[in-house]
């Protein structure tokens, strides 16, 4: 049969059912045909050069037949070619010259579906977590087995016990009002409830790669025209490994993709045919289980800030702010909250830029009490430039942008700003106490020289993983300043807002000053503003250069919490960038502070430490009601910054929802709103990894709408024994439900019969008339009313009936 090698045009709806079928169409189609669906006409150009399928006889003829494409087009942006069904139809094996033609044939826009460009290193062994295992429900067998409405004998359940007690209200079973559901822990993502259905329901389709650098989307676009959907609707599909040029999709997937292009090893980028498919589709895709994540596109874009006084904040793009912002951004990496003590004046916690950035726990070291409010306004200027709230619309930005940097305020000094050694000791060390990360020494003296007790509470909250950073101090000379001029902690001198970043002429100098910031012109908050004013406020000191330093450094820890102080150090020290003299000197230390610079330093020299183990538990068992919330916790081990993310999983639908994403928290808690089966899910991975996850656990858990008979109570009106024709009236008594059922079983000891004597329903009651002699027990079970249980909870009576008339 003739084969014809086309340059098509093909409308999508055609292309998309070609992609389809392309697996059942081997000696009807073609097997090359074009992408350029930019016209919606459907006319065929005339052919390139008919072939027969099966006309190659030798590697050589086929490679002869590549050479010939390459050498009649200069580029072939709207070729798709199947290498694969022409080599096996052929019984071809590709040499060294097919890979390096097929390269070439790709490298000028086509298509081109191959195996062959899968190599070895990229065929990953299945990583711990990555092989799903199908979690079992933990249903036991109902206890006894359901039976009919009518009354006929059957064999007795097996696991329903007789009660002996004349009368008397106990279970039938010790076992039986156990939880009857139970959860396990699964390795990888549990298959429940993904079915791939029939695999004539699946096919693989190409996809378009996306090299070379920058040129893949540009292209696509040329050749067929700006896609439908906004790139706000695009999606993005990441695999549990790295993917070569074929995708396993569904058939209603495809039909609701209008390009397919890979971007990464692992991930795709996935257009939909409109913003209608989108929800449906990204459910589609969820289906197949190499898919670890089906991630709406994100914009990005410089940090550029909406805080209206940003403008006026010249020391920010100074110290290159900006730029260590977007950085973090754009590397995909989650700052795990920090906390900043700053030993002070006090803080206004309701000013508008500081609302919620202020840490519980701030102290009044001035009147010994809990309320460390600033009178004098130093304090609330060092919070507004280390964690102004930033992007809010209000007022400045904070050197530590959104991230969550939190305030710790100590008030030192009183409203006059003056204090005394003793407070700022006992601050240092109930900072370590809560948890501080970063201490602000915005204060100091530069009389009566070194105090070991200072140098020892500094020392101590060094040691502790504390970074303690300290104000060079504001006397125009060359004095050393206390607590700055200690070892341990970091000087901070001032430079002024020219252009050479020279030395701010009050900063104090001398071979202990480590760095300089910026410290004239410093806008920041101030105490009562509330913007609504057209003055700015603004600051001069080293007492507002070392809040700059402050905020570097809490986000430094906040990017690698096992970064210490020494480390914290270092990074800043030798990212600044060098002023005066070459080297570290007097006026300036090591030189500026470098933001950008430093972030990159960390990111770079940060090596993840992998997950190696991980466990997954929940506080309450399976199953659980509609409205209970259950608290969901994960503890792992291997890496010094471990962070989690929290899925789940609704097995009936087949729906994943990511709950929580990325962050140090290591637990969740999950209130479910809608009855069924789940899988709930956790990721674990080290901060600095740049893999989706290390490992993953997951938990089955069935969720109903009922709430359960937690307490059932059976009786009598009259004890055993009693006679051949006698009524004796059944009550049973529960709590724990709101829409409780009962049901109840005569239980014939001496001949083995169950009879189903009341089926299932509101009646709490039942009369029991005997009509034949022996010993009999009385069962009652009793479940809610939206229970999928056969029972909750179930009693039993033991009585005796003889043929005596009283």
């Amino acid at each position: 049969m003739k084969m014809m090698l086309h340059r098509n045009k093909l409308i999508p709806a055609l292309l998309s059912f070609l992609l389809l079928f392309n697996s059942f169409w081997v000696n009807t189609l073609p097997i090359a045909y074009a992408l350029d669906t930019a016209t919606t006409s459907t006319t065929l150009d005339e052919p390139l050069e008919p072939f027969e399928a099966s006309a190659f006889a030798t590697i050589d003829d086929f490679n002869q037949w590549m050479k010939t494409l390459l050498e009649k087009e200069e580029s072939f942006p709207d070729l798709l070619l199947d290498l694969d069904f022409l080599l096996q139809k052929n019984q071809l094996q590709a040499n060294e010259e097919t890979h390096a033609l097929a390269t070439a044939l790709r490298g000028l826009g086509a298509v081109v579906i191959w195996d062959g460009f899968i190599p070895d290193s990229e065929v990953e062994d299945d990583v711990e977590g990555t092989d799903p295992e199908t979690p079992e429900t933990g249903m036991l067998e109902e206890l006894p087995m359901d039976m009919p409405d009518e009354q006929p004998e059957t064999s007795a359940p097996e696991d329903v016990e007789e009660e002996m007690a004349s009368g008397e209200d106990e279970p039938v079973s010790p076992e039986a009002d156990e939880e009857k559901d139970g959860f396990e822990e699964v390795d990888g993502l549990p298959e429940e409830g993904v079915e791939l259905k029939d695999l004539t329901d699946w096919v693989e389709i190409p996809v378009e790669p996306y090299g070379p650098a920058a040129q893949g989307l540009l292209r696509m676009q040329e050749a067929r025209g700006p896609p439908s959907t906004d790139k706000s609707e695009w999606l993005l599909v990441t695999y549990d490994r790295p993917q070569g040029q074929m995708r396993l999709m569904s058939a209603q997937a495809i039909d609701k993709i209008e390009r397919l292009q890979q971007i990464s090893s692992h991930t795709d980028l996935v257009i939909p045919q409109s913003s209608e498919d989108r929800e449906t589709l990204m459910d589609d895709l969820a289906l197949n289980p190499n898919v670890i994540a089906v991630e709406e596109n994100q914009p990005i874009s410089l940090m550029a800030v909406n805080d209206p006084l940003y403008a006026t904040q010249w020391y920010l793009p100074r110290v290159k702010a900006s730029e260590a912002w977007t950085t973090i951004v754009t590397s995909g990496r989650t700052l795990s909250p920090v906390k900043v003590a700053v030993l002070d004046t006090g803080v206004q916690a309701n000013h508008p830029d500081l609302t919620g950035r202020i840490a519980a726990g701030g102290f009044n070291y001035t009147n010994s009490t809990s309320n460390p409010a600033d009178g004098h306004g130093h304090g609330t200027r060092v919070s507004g430039i280390i964690a102004a709230s930033t992007n809010n619309s209000t007022g400045m930005a904070g050197v530590a942008y959104t991230w969550p940097v939190s305030i710790l305020p100590l008030k030192v000094l009183d409203d006059a700003g003056n204090g005394s050694n003793v407070h700022m000791i006992a601050a240092i060390d109930y900072a370590v106490q809560q948890g501080a990360h970063v201490i602000n020494l915005s204060l100091g003296r530069n009389t009566g020289g070194a105090i070991i007790a200072e140098e020892t509470a500094i020392n101590n909250a060094v040691a502790a993983g504390v970074t303690v950073i300290a104000a060079a101090g504001n006397f125009y000379s060359t004095s050393l300043v206390y607590p700055a001029a200690y070892a341990n902690a970091i000087n901070v001198g001032a430079t002024s807002n020219d252009a050479a970043n020279t030395r701010a002429s009050f900063s104090n100098y001398n071979s202990t000053v480590d760095l300089v910031a910026p410290g004239v012109g410093m806008v920041t908050t101030d105490i009562g503003s509330t913007y609504t004013t057209t003055s700015t406020p603004t600051a001069n000191g080293t007492s507002f250069s070392a809040p700059i330093v402050s905020g570097m450094a809490a986000v430094l820890k906040g990017l690698d919490p096992s970064v210490t102080p020494a480390g914290i150090k270092n990074i800043l020290t030798t990212t600044a960038t060098d002023l005066g003299p070459a080297g570290k000197d007097n006026e300036y230390g090591w030189g500026l502070v470098n933001f950008v610079a430093s972030v990159d330093s960390l990111i770079e020299n940060s090596s993840p430490t992998q997950v190696t183990s991980l466990s997954f538990s929940s506080d309450l068992p399976s199953p659980q009601s509609l409205g209970q919330t259950i608290a969901l916790t994960a503890q792992s081990s291997g890496s010094s910054n471990p962070l989690y993310r929290f899925y789940v999983h609704n097995q009936d639908t087949g729906s994943w929802v990511l709950v929580q994403s990325y962050g140090s928290q290591n637990f969740y808690n999950w209130t479910p709103t809608v009855p069924g089966f789940y899988t709930l899910v956790v990721h674990a991975k080290d901060a600095f990894s740049s893999s989706s996850w290390d490992m993953q656990r997951g938990l089955s858990f069935e969720v109903s709408s009922a709430q359960k008979v937690t307490s059932l109570s059976f009786s009598s009106d009259l004890p055993s024994p009693q006679s051949l024709g006698q009524t004796i009236a059944l009550t049973a008594q529960s709590s724990g439900s709101s829409n409780p059922l009962y049901r109840f079983y005569v239980h014939n000891q001496d001949t083995g019969s169950w009879v189903l004597v009341q089926s299932y329903g509101s009646q709490n009651f039942y009369n029991w008339t005997p009509t034949v002699p022996g010993f009999y027990t009385l069962v009652v079970h009793a479940k809610d009313a939206f229970s999928s249980s056969s029972w909750d909870m179930q009693r039993g009576l033991s009585f005796e009936v003889s043929s005596a008339q009283n």
